[in-house]
């Protein structure tokens, strides 16, 4: 995960594509990062008086979360490859008064030179991993920064399993098995935000990981005492107005279903398209798929 250029697109996923522009969408996101935050914390055994390193900050929602979770009593590095993002969880530390109890770093997930060895009770990350492409490397810059017997707690979404039903879609149509004429452009969509074939896979930071490779990755690189669950929520998407959900991208490397229809549709396709989702989407009948892991680990010592 390199650092953000001045075409920041993990601000512009995090503030636009990822609720689509939608204020109450975006607050109800934002209720959920929060009680996914508190979720792991808890978890990793938050206490009064540690040294916490969110690791991937964006807007702070992690930090914030930890600090309410111990009165105040809690020093945080926060660290992120976004300028933008960075700079409003510096401007709302200020407004909130944690300004003092905050460290703030340009830094990519694989490189936290702002850190010195062993100076972290707990190295956090949320929704980070999964985007970084050397995960290894992230994990052991995790190990380096952790005091012996200091904790890591990641919360990461899993992408692999949309990049899988993908391919079953493109290998159905390509055998003849799937015969709605609807179906290679609902293909072509997903095909643009998720790789369709096991090489693309690997090589795709978002869909190269599942929960037990993440697992295996972690215990490579030391940890012990680990704990994972995988949290998987299969429900009615809620109803959402046909603009709002094509201006939605999945995660922060995929592009939104707006440009995908752009860029990859003609005009005839576009209609046809439209008009087979549009009601699915603008009555709640889609169904949503969120799946995330939660892992702990200690550094031994």
């Amino acid at each position: 995960m390199a650092l953000a250029p001045a075409n920041d697109r993990w601000a512009n996923w995090v503030l636009s594509q990822r609720d689509g522009g939608d204020r109450a969408r975006a607050c109800a996101t934002r209720d959920a990062v929060a009680a996914q935050a508190r979720r792991l914390l808890a978890l990793a055994g938050l206490t009064p008086g540690s040294m916490l390193a969110d690791i991937g900050c964006g807007e702070g929602l992690l930090s914030w979360e930890a600090l309410s979770m111990t009165a105040g009593a809690l020093r945080v590095a926060l660290s992120d490859v976004s300028p933008r993002l960075l700079r409003r969880a510096r401007a709302f530390a200020r407004l909130c008064g944690h300004a003092a109890r905050c460290r703030f770093s340009l830094a990519d997930a694989t490189r936290l030179g702002h850190l010195p060895d062993s100076s972290i009770d707990i190295a956090a990350l949320r929704a980070v991993l999964a985007y970084v492409d050397d995960k290894p490397a992230a994990l052991r810059e995790a190990w380096r920064v952790l005091r012996p017997g200091g904790r890591l707690a990641l919360a990461e979404p899993v992408f692999q399993d949309e990049a899988l039903a993908a391919a079953e879609l493109q290998h159905a149509l390509q055998l003849g098995a799937a015969t709605d004429p609807v179906l290679p452009l609902l293909l072509r969509w997903k095909a643009a935000q998720f790789p369709t074939d096991a090489v693309s896979m690997a090589r795709n930071a978002a869909c190269s990981c599942n929960e037990r490779d993440l697992l295996r990755l972690v215990r490579q690189t030391g940890f012990d005492r680990v704990h994972l669950e995988l949290h998987i929520d299969l429900q009615p998407a809620p109803a959402c107005d046909w603009e709002t959900f094509i201006a939605r991208a999945p995660h922060p490397l995929a592009p939104s279903l707006a440009e995908i229809l752009h860029q990859r549709f003609d005009a005839d396709e576009r209609v046809r398209f439209e008009r087979a989702l549009r009601p699915q989407v603008e009555s709640g009948r889609l169904q949503a798929d969120d799946r995330t892991v939660y892992l702990v680990a200690r550094k031994p010592g």
